[in-house]
């Protein structure tokens, strides 16, 4: 099956993006609305200035920021409590220097549509063990 999307902003790509991800996932890992709006606002964070801090004070700030120009308030206690969330459900991944990073194939997908790449996903549904 394709399904071709129109041109979509880059937060209305990671949100198709997650939501497809997101019904793949079991009960216990799946993402909350307030979860996804939160890796989407971490995720447009610009690259050469969030690149290896993407979860620092300086990026949350920005994303308070970001969601009060939207007319919603967020603290940081907030967005630290979303993010213990997100590493329970191992949605975002931390190094043993206990720093945090979006799933590679999240910032693939969004790498693709930033260079306005295709993007395919593939999507095997099997009973049994998978062979490569």
């Amino acid at each position: 099956m394709t399904i071709k999307y129109p041109k979509l902003s880059e937060k209305e790509f990671l949100f198709r993006y997650l939501e497809i991800m997101n019904s793949l996932l079991p009960e216990s890992q799946r993402l909350i609305p307030s979860e996804i709006e939160l890796v989407i606002e971490f995720a447009i964070l610009p690259e050469d200035r969030f690149q290896y801090q993407r979860f620092g004070s300086l990026a949350k700030n920005k994303v308070i920021e970001s969601f009060s120009s939207q007319g919603r308030t967020f603290t940081k206690v907030n967005i630290n409590n979303k993010l213990y969330s997100l590493l329970e459900k191992k949605f975002l991944v931390r190094d043993e220097d206990k720093i945090i990073y979006l799933p590679k194939h999240l910032l693939q997908a969004l790498s693709a549509f930033r260079k306005d790449l295709l993007f395919n996903m593939n999507i095997i549904f099997a009973n049994g063990n998978i062979e490569n």
